[in-house]
């Protein structure tokens, strides 16, 4: 099929690794195949700070919702009703934890705290 690029062709022609890639260009060779990897680490604030890892940004809230995670699916779709709240509309007030002003106070007052205790 020759979908991919021949790198030893690319080095002849004196390009670097970064000029191998012309999706654009009528003098592209093919796709370029690559390989790689990423990695998250999400990790209890208090413990970063002990650890000195740097902090990129705060998860405030995480859910999941696991259908079709394995071989056995006894409810389908189900999953995503168990992230689901139910509130009476009566008695429904508004949540200060939507008000961002609101939040973003909480939020400083926390890394205050945690700063604080770190440098006891």
């Amino acid at each position: 099929m020759k979908a991919t690029s021949d790198s030893v062709k690319e080095i002849e022609m004196d390009r670097e690794p970064k000029e191998m890639c012309r999706p654009c260009s009528t003098t592209r060779g093919g796709f370029m195949e690559s390989h790689g990897a990423g990695m998250q680490l999400l990790i209890d604030a208090q413990l970063a700070l002990e650890m000195g890892l740097p902090i990129y940004g705060i998860v405030a809230l995480t859910n999941t919702a696991t259908d079709k995670n394995g071989r056995s699916v006894p409810t389908p779709g189900q999953g995503i009703l168990t992230t689901a709240r139910e509130a009476s509309s009566e008695n429904l007030k508004p949540s200060p934890l939507l008000d961002v002003e609101f939040r973003r106070r909480l939020r400083w007052r926390e890394l205050k705290n945690v700063i604080r205790e770190r440098w006891r």
